[in-house]
């Protein structure tokens, strides 16, 4: 648990203190990530999500806030 959310962490999902506990910000976190990169949206760390963590071509939180505008922008 506190590799998935150092990684989160890292890519900037915001997943909270490195504590080995899922709270509030580490299932936010979790779940976002999958949304962003096409996973089921389990909000669990279940063997998809902690494999595509592992995936070079893994989308960050920056990136995944270009997809979040552009959807957005394209719905008006």
């Amino acid at each position: 648990m506190k590799e998935a959310q150092q990684q989160l962490n890292d890519l900037g999902y915001m997943a909270g203190e490195i504590d080995g506990k899922v709270g509030r910000k580490t299932i936010r976190a979790v779940y976002l990530f999958q949304w962003c990169n096409g996973l089921k949206t389990t909000k669990t760390l279940d063997a998809d999500t902690l494999s595509w963590l592992q995936n070079e071509r893994k989308i960050d939180a920056q990136h995944c806030q270009y997809i979040i505008n552009y959807q957005q922008f394209s719905l008006m």
